[in-house]
Order: structure tokens, then C-alpha cells, then sequence
């Protein structure tokens, strides 16, 4: 049997050499689900094995849990209820109240509401003279520094009222991405209610391939327009700040400035949310506010959400760390780190760095398979992996 040249053989594994860079390099140009899956498993791991130790923060979780549900009655509340909670809120001197809720529709215990339930004339005719639990929540709104939710969508069967005039305005430092994905409409809070708010903001999330919410966006577009997030739009009413600044070009958002504070983004104009972050004090429940036993200065200063840990009303969202966890919480801790200033950043050359050490690394493997014994090469290619995960690690920790 002929034996195949030196030449020839030097030639199948140059080609070979070849055929795995440019494997390599179309894994990273595609980025498929896999990969992504691996990369962001990689990520949460280093969460939990290297928890941030945050400062003692001023945002709170106004909770409406079981227990204040058992004291005060089913979901939804009467919207004079949600009165007396804003105004016992503003008594203890909060910087601003953001509502995890969509108020889009009227209050079905309003007395009109009854009033076209009843059959009864007498009843109706006292019905139609008692006063308005909308108007006093709209009443209660004037002048206080609360944030209103709303909610985007692109489904064309989804019910969108009417824009209301919001109270902000964004101003683009650049250009903005023409890639960036751009909502089609949006439910909006009831249109006197959002008159006299602080705020409006969306309070949609954007979970990855894998179900996991790892970030909280600042900024959506809607209509080619710019519009905050209910964390960010939370920011800005407890600062009593009016403008947004976004700085973006053709390859995505880099910051968004809300007030005095500036926000370092990802490209779609999101924050990565540190889950490692303990929050002991995070959630303080409704009853607890509306009986009135809240400490003095407990919440002084403080941004407050509204939202829900009860089961079957709170907006369930998967964690990195391999639980569930409220919608809500996500808010409150994108809140905490923009006060702190602490945040995980992913810079945007970051992307490129892994694609050179990819094929740097696949180039040094090839030839060290060309070259090297077997036992050898197997060696240096553990050294190789081991070198590239200790990088990865010490670009976490810095």
C-alpha cells in the first residue's frame, strides 16, 4: 500500500487548519442560540460565585402582598384606596412613587360603574351624585411626584388609547441605531389620570433566548420616537430633572443621561442587572403603609414602586440565579444600581476581543497540533481553555 506523501499531508492539515478558522470565525459572525445560551450560562455562574456588596439603598418595594390583600380586600383596589396610599407615601416623604400597574381603564366599583349594574332608579339616581374615585385619584396626582405605567406592543389586537402629552423630552446626542427594534403602539394610563402625573413609563422587559430577564431597558422606541422605561422615567421625576440626553450612533446606544446622572447602556440602550446584589430591606407591604405604622424617615427620600408579590397578580420573571422572581423586584434594582452608580458594563469592543482571541486561539491550537506530540498538544490546549476562562473571570471581577 503507497503511504501518501509529506507534502500532501502537510497541505490536508494546513487545510484543515484552514476549514476550523473559518468554522470559528462563521460561529461568531452567526452567534446562534447555543453559543448564547453557553456565554450568558457563563455569566450568571460568575453572579453567584462573585455577589457585589452593595451600599444600603433608598428604593423600596411598596409590596402588595397576601397579607395586605386578606386586610384590604381583592385586586384591584378601589382607586381611593390607591389614593390614600399615594398621600400616606407623600407623608412620609418620598422622592417619587412609580406604579407597576396599568391604570387604563376606569374603576369598576366607581358608583357609575354600579350604577349601570343596578337595575334599581332610586339606587341609580344616588349613584350618579357620589363623587368620582377616578377624579380623586386624578386629585391626589396634581403635584406629586408619580410615575404612571404604561405598556408597548407591536400585537395589532392590542387596544392602544390615545398618546396623552408626556412630560419629558429626549434629546438625541448622535444618531440613533436604524436597527434598534421600534414599537407600533401603546396602552397608555386613562388620559386624566396622566394629565396630572409626574411620569409615564414603559414598563416592558426583554428577556433573552433562554426565558432569563438579565437586563432592564432605559429606552424604547415607539414610532421613531424615544420613550423612557418606568425605571428611568422614575429617575427623573425624583430628580424633578425634564430632559433626557441618548447618545447613540449607527452601532447602538452608549448612554442615556437622566437629570444629573449618567447611565452607561448597552447598544439597545439597556442596564445588565446585578443579581448579586443583596437587598434585605427591598420589600415593605401595602398594609404596613396604609394602617399607618411606618417608623419616622423609614421612607424618607426613597423611591417607592408599587407592584406585587401575591400569588397569581405578580408579573413572574426567571432569574439568573435560578428562580423566579417579580417583575417589580427587576424595576427596584435597576433603580438601586443608577443611584449608586454601580453597574455591570460589557463595553462594546467587547464583542471584537472575543472574536480575535477566538481566532488567535484557534490559530495557536492548529499549530500546535501540526507541531507538537499529541499528549503535549492535549496539555497546551487545556492551558489554552484554562487561560482563556481566567481571563473571562478577571474581566467580571474588573
Amino acid at each position: 500500500m503507497r503511504r501518501p506523501s509529506l507534502a500532501f499531508t502537510q497541505t490536508s492539515s494546513r487545510l484543515l487548519l484552514l476549514a476550523v478558522l473559518l468554522a470559528t470565525l462563521a460561529l461568531w459572525v452567526l452567534d446562534p442560540i447555543v453559543l448564547s445560551k453557553l456565554r450568558l450560562a457563563q455569566f450568571d455562574q460568575f453572579q453567584r460565585w462573585q455577589p457585589t456588596q452593595a451600599a444600603p439603598s433608598a428604593v423600596r418595594v411598596v409590596d402588595v402582598d397576601e397579607a395586605s390583600l386578606a386586610a384590604y380586600g381583592q385586586w384591584p383596589w378601589p382607586r381611593t384606596r390607591l389614593v390614600e396610599l399615594v398621600q400616606r407615601l407623600q407623608g412620609a416623604g418620598i422622592a417619587a412613587i412609580a406604579f407597576d400597574v396599568l391604570l387604563a381603564e376606569p374603576d369598576r366599583t366607581a358608583p357609575k360603574a354600579m350604577a349601570r349594574l343596578w337595575q334599581s332608579a332610586p339606587a341609580n339616581t344616588l349613584l350618579q351624585t357620589m363623587p368620582d374615585p377616578d377624579e380623586a385619584l386624578t386629585q391626589a396626582l396634581r403635584g406629586a411626584p408619580v410615575v404612571l405605567g404604561s405598556s408597548l406592543s407591536n400585537s395589532a389586537s392590542m387596544a392602544a388609547g390615545h398618546a396623552p402629552a408626556l412630560p419629558f423630552r429626549v434629546v438625541n446626542a448622535g444618531t440613533p441605531p436604524p436597527w434598534m427594534p421600534d414599537f407600533g403602539s401603546a396602552v397608555w394610563p386613562l388620559s386624566n389620570l396622566a394629565a396630572q402625573a409626574g411620569g409615564v413609563g414603559a414598563m416592558n422587559f426583554a428577556a433573552d433566548a433562554d426565558g432569563v430577564l438579565r437586563r432592564v431597558p432605559l429606552m424604547f422606541r415607539l414610532n421613531g420616537q424615544w420613550v423612557p422605561s418606568l425605571s428611568a422615567e422614575t429617575l427623573r421625576v425624583a430628580q424633578g430633572a425634564r430632559n433626557y440626553v441618548v447618545r447613540s450612533n449607527e452601532a447602538g446606544v452608549e448612554e442615556v443621561r437622566i437629570g444629573a446622572i449618567a447611565v452607561p447602556t448597552t447598544a439597545q440602550g439597556e442596564i445588565w442587572l446585578d443579581f448579586g446584589q443583596h437587598m434585605p430591606d427591598l420589600l415593605v407591604p401595602a398594609a404596613q403603609v396604609l394602617s399607618g405604622q411606618l417608623t419616622d424617615g423609614q421612607l424618607k427620600g426613597h423611591l417607592v414602586v408599587i407592584g406585587s408579590t401575591a400569588a397569581g397578580l405578580m408579573d413572574v420573571r426567571s432569574s439568573p440565579l435560578g428562580h423566579l422572581m417579580p417583575g417589580v423586584q427587576a424595576h427596584a434594582m435597576a433603580l438601586s444600581q443608577m443611584l449608586s452608580g454601580q453597574y455591570l458594563l460589557r463595553p462594546a469592543w467587547a464583542r471584537g476581543a472575543e472574536g480575535l482571541a477566538l481566532l488567535l486561539g484557534a490559530l495557536v491550537a492548529g499549530w500546535v497540533a501540526l507541531r507538537v506530540p499529541v499528549r503535549r498538544s492535549a496539555t497546551l490546549a487545556i492551558v489554552l481553555v484554562v487561560a482563556l476562562l481566567a481571563a473571562a473571570w478577571w474581566a467580571f471581577m474588573r
